[in-house]
C-alpha cells in the first residue's frame, strides 16, 4: 500500500513539473511571436512609400534628371564652377552632374561618414574617361558633415543642391539650413526637392503616414512655398511624375516630389551665419581626366576593368 501510494505522488509531482514546463514553454512560444510580429510591423513602417506606386523611370532618376535640367538652362549653365550637393549620400546625383563641362569643383557633403566610404569607388573616374577627357578639369571633393554647420570652404560655390534632405532634418538643423546657404554661402542658384505630401493619397489610405521611417516631417507644396519665399525670389517648378489615371482618381495630387530652385535675389531675412575654420570632415578627392593636364594611369589594366564592372553592376543592382 506504502509502494501503491509513493508511485502516485511521484507520478502527480510529475505531472504537476510537466504542466509548468509545458507553460513556460508556451510563453517563450508567445514572446517570440510578439517580437516577431513587432518586427515585422517596425520593418513594414521602414518600407519606403513610393515602392508601392512603378514608377518609369524610377523616381529618384526623374528627380536627379529634374535637377540636371534646371543646372543645364541656358541662364546660368556657364556660370556654375562650382556646386556643393548635400546629403549626396551614395552620389546618385553625381552620374548627372560631373557631364556639365563648365563644372571645376564639386563638393560632396553627408552626415553619414560610412556611407561615404562605401560608396567612395563612385566617384573614382572609369577607365574610358581616360580616353575621352574633358575639356575643364574637375575635383570631387568628399566631407563628412551637416547642411547646418558653415564651412569656408563653401564660401565661393555657385550652386547648392540638396535632393530629398530636408524632410529628414531636425528643428535645430532646419532652422539653420537657409542662414547657412543663403546668408553665408549665398551661392548663384539653389535646387531644393522634398516629397510633395499632397502626392501622398496615391500611396497609402493612411492620409498620416509619411513615405519614410525618418523623415521628421513632409510638406504640400504650399507649406513648401511659404517657407522659401521669404528668403529669396522663387521660380516653382514641379515635377510630374503621375499619370493620368491617377490625375482622374485624386483631387490633383500633384507631383511626387517638390522642387525649388531660387535664385540669387536674397532679403535680409536670412542673417550671415558666421563661418567655422573648419566644420566638416574630409573623406577624399579624386579629379577627372581632363585635356589641360597629365594623367598617369596606374599599370593593372585589368584591376580598372573591374572596378568598373563593379560599379556597373552595382548600379544595375540599385535599379
Amino acid at each position: 500500500m506504502l509502494i501503491l501510494v509513493h508511485c502516485l505522488s511521484l507520478l502527480i509531482f510529475q505531472l504537476l513539473k510537466h504542466r509548468k514546463r509545458i507553460k513556460y514553454l508556451q510563453s517563450i512560444e508567445n514572446n517570440i511571436k510578439m517580437a516577431e510580429h513587432q518586427a515585422l510591423v517596425a520593418e513594414s513602417n521602414k518600407v519606403d512609400l513610393e515602392y508601392n506606386l512603378k514608377f518609369d523611370p524610377p523616381v529618384y532618376r526623374q528627380r536627379y534628371a529634374k535637377v540636371y535640367e534646371t543646372l543645364i538652362d541656358e541662364r546660368w549653365r556657364k556660370q556654375i564652377k562650382k556646386l556643393c550637393d548635400f546629403g549626396c549620400a551614395e552620389f546618385g546625383l553625381f552620374m548627372f552632374i560631373k557631364q556639365l563641362s563648365s563644372l571645376n569643383d564639386i563638393h560632396f557633403i553627408d552626415i553619414d561618414e560610412e556611407t561615404l566610404r562605401y560608396n567612395l569607388r563612385k566617384i573614382y573616374p572609369l577607365t574610358i574617361e581616360y580616353l575621352k577627357r574633358r575639356e575643364e578639369p574637375l575635383e570631387v571633393n568628399i566631407f563628412a558633415g551637416s547642411v547646418a554647420d558653415p564651412d569656408y570652404r563653401l564660401s565661393n560655390m555657385d550652386a547648392v543642391i540638396a535632393v530629398e534632405l530636408i524632410e529628414h532634418l531636425y528643428p535645430d538643423a532646419l532652422d539653420a539650413l537657409p542662414y547657412n546657404i543663403f546668408g553665408f554661402i549665398e551661392p548663384k542658384i539653389v535646387i531644393i526637392t522634398t516629397p510633395n505630401a499632397d502626392f501622398n493619397v496615391l500611396f497609402s489610405s493612411d492620409t498620416k503616414r509619411m513615405r519614410h521611417y525618418d523623415h521628421k516631417f513632409e510638406w504640400t507644396r504650399e507649406q513648401f512655398s511659404q517657407c522659401f519665399s521669404e528668403i529669396s525670389e522663387i521660380i516653382h517648378i514641379l515635377e510630374d511624375h503621375s499619370s493620368p489615371q491617377q490625375e482622374q482618381q485624386t483631387e490633383q495630387p500633384g507631383a511626387t516630389t517638390t522642387i525649388q530652385p531660387s535664385v540669387a535675389h536674397y532679403t535680409k531675412t536670412a542673417q550671415p551665419a558666421v563661418a567655422q575654420p573648419i566644420s566638416s570632415k574630409p573623406i577624399n578627392t579624386a579629379t577627372r581626366p581632363n585635356t589641360t593636364q597629365r594623367v598617369t594611369r596606374p599599370s593593372n589594366v585589368f584591376g580598372d576593368l573591374d572596378k568598373d564592372l563593379d560599379i556597373i553592376l552595382r548600379g544595375c543592382a540599385a535599379n
